[in-house]
Parts: C-alpha cells; structure tokens; sequence
C-alpha cells in the first residue's frame, strides 16, 4: 500500500473511531439527564477508550509525516482532523455536562 492510500485509510479510521467516542459521549449526557450519574460517567469513560485508536492513528501519521521531506495536505485527512476536534470539544462539554447533573442531582 502507497503512502497516499496509507493515508486515506488513516483518515477513514479517524474519521470512525472519533465520530463513535463522540456519539457515546453525547450517551454520556443523556444518561446524565435522565439521572444516571454512574452510567453517564461509564459512557464518558468509553468515550474515552475509544478515542484511544483515533488518537492512534493521528500520532502514526504524524510520525510519518516527519519522516517525510514533503508534507502534502490531503482534504480527507483535513475533514478527519475536524472530526477528531469535533469528538475532543464534545467529550470536554458532556464531562461538564455530567458534572452539572450530578450537582442538579444532589
């Protein structure tokens, strides 16, 4: 496999494994809202593992890009990339979120 089709497939992996973290993040604060705090604070946490292979792979391509003497910016891998901050921005506000509820809760 080309370093172009390495980084599409990078960029499809990202663009799946953060919009997952992200969708059980959002879980995380509707469990909160329904007053599971224990359950929403398990979602966040499996958000949390799952981000893990996204973050993977980001760090893998960036190790290939500063092997590379020529960095290209492929838009795939661009949208990815918003993928993943979308997912991180996401799991900061349901931590907070949860928070709020267990505080409404108490």
């Amino acid at each position: 496999m080309d370093r172009d089709q390495n980084l599409e497939m990078a960029s499809f992996e990202l663009i799946a494994a953060s919009g997952a973290a992200r969708s059980i993040a959002m879980e995380a604060i509707k469990t909160a809202r329904e007053g599971d705090i224990p359950g929403a604070k398990a979602k966040l946490d499996e958000s949390q593992e799952t981000f893990a292979a996204a973050h993977e792979v980001q760090h893998a391509v960036m190790d290939l890009e500063a092997l590379e003497e020529r960095v290209s910016v492929d838009p795939l891998f661009v949208h990815a990339q918003t993928h993943v901050m979308s997912c991180l921005v996401t799991q900061d506000l349901a931590e907070e979120f949860v928070a709020l509820y267990e505080k409404i809760n108490a």
